[in-house]
């Protein structure tokens, strides 16, 4: 008898799938839907996810946690002050009009002077339309060097900012010194106003970059107002060429805030440069009012400092950040153009891109920057 109601329950749940199938595919047609769309259905997880959504490595898991938009840079940073959702910016708008031109257009290097590859750095950088770098080595090379990697980028029409950015003193037993220090001086401070006296008088010398992401914002002001405007003081004594502070671009939700922040640098620097990285992850669309805490500020030749990396180059921080490494990609030549445009219709003058170094060995990136830079040159 159980073989019987076996091979009978077999033979009817057969008819009962047939005339199931049969009506859907039915229904599907009276409605001009797919053959297939029945199908379809029953791949369907219990949360009305399709398995080939399922496994998308760019959907959004719910894995994310509340990014922090002051902390939209390669280097770490307190904790989050204004969590806002992750977004693809990607996903946001139409390109945007680029109405006021740079005047300035500049990119981050690490080409030491000693390197034998340090004039192909610098043509390579030409050739892709900039007109200064800033470079995170210049101080690494003997004076002789220095001066040879400044002849060259001055035959190439490019102008060169000093990093004084790791020359500081009283901050911890691992003071910044390299194996050149020797020539320059005896301690950081010593070491950055020799930089400055030897170089200071050559017409590639853009100026002088005091500090990077330092102070990170209004949380740790204090630590390094008096340092940096100190350390100001004494290299104004020495040259009339401009120092700049490299600093976070977005450290509040509140514009009052960023500004104060802000003025509380100033007697610390002539010009800032401001930085903000947030493709995939954020919204371009706090790059204007960003680039308008400049001129609310006092600072009428500003930079902003736009994205060229994927944030795949910098997985700690993104982690850090609650970025989902999976969707990190490369900003699009538009979304270049668009990160400069923004900035520069919001009040900058003057775009820095980070960096050369991430993207040097992708020719399709690097044409990409080559694009975003023409269009606002």
């Amino acid at each position: 008898m159980r073989g019987w109601f076996r091979d009978y329950g077999r033979i009817f749940f057969s008819f009962v799938l047939f005339f199931y199938i049969f009506g859907a595919i039915s229904a599907a047609n009276a409605r001009g839907g797919s053959l297939m769309a029945p199908f379809i259905a029953l791949t369907q997880d219990p949360f009305g996810m399709t398995l080939e959504k399922a496994t998308d490595p760019n959907h959004d898991t719910g894995s994310h946690k509340p990014a922090d938009l002051a902390k939209s840079t390669p280097s770490p940073s307190p904790s989050p002050s204004s969590p806002s959702k992750i977004t693809d910016s990607a996903k946001a708008t139409a390109p945007v009009s680029v109405n006021v031109r740079a005047q300035n257009i500049g990119i981050y290097s690490t080409s030491s002077p000693s390197d034998p590859n340090a004039f192909a750095n610098l043509d390579a950088i030409a050739n892709l339309g900039a007109n200064v770098v800033y470079n995170y080595a210049s101080n690494d090379g003997t004076p002789a060097q220095i001066q040879a990697y400044l002849n060259h980028a001055q035959s190439r029409g490019l102008k060169v900012i000093f990093s004084l950015k790791d020359y500081y003193d009283k901050l911890g037993p691992n003071n910044y010194r390299d194996y050149n220090s020797y020539l320059y001086g005896n301690n950081n401070e010593e070491f950055a106003l020799n930089i400055v006296r030897q170089f200071q008088t050559h017409p590639a010398t853009w100026g002088f970059a005091l500090t990077d992401e330092r102070p990170e914002g209004p949380w740790d002001l204090g630590a390094w107002q008096g340092l940096l405007s100190d350390r100001y003081r004494k290299i104004k004594s020495l040259t009339a060429k401009p120092v700049m502070a490299v600093l976070v671009g977005h450290t509040s939700a509140d514009a009052g805030t960023r500004r104060n922040f802000l003025r509380g640098l100033r007697g610390a620097t002539d010009t800032y440069a401001l930085d903000y990285y947030p493709i995939p992850f954020l919204s371009t669309n706090k790059i204007q009012e960003i680039a308008g805490d400049l001129g609310a500020v006092g600072d009428s030749n500003g930079w902003f400092v736009a994205q060229t990396f994927s944030w795949s180059s910098y997985p700690d921080t993104a982690r850090g950040l609650g970025f989902n490494l999976g969707a990190a990609r490369l900003p699009s030549a538009q979304e270049m153009t668009d990160m400069a445009a923004l900035a520069l219709n919001g009040g900058a003058r003057n775009i820095m891109f980070y960096s050369y170094f991430d993207i040097a060995g992708n020719g399709a990136q690097l044409n990409n920057l080559r694009q975003a830079i023409s269009a606002i040159r």
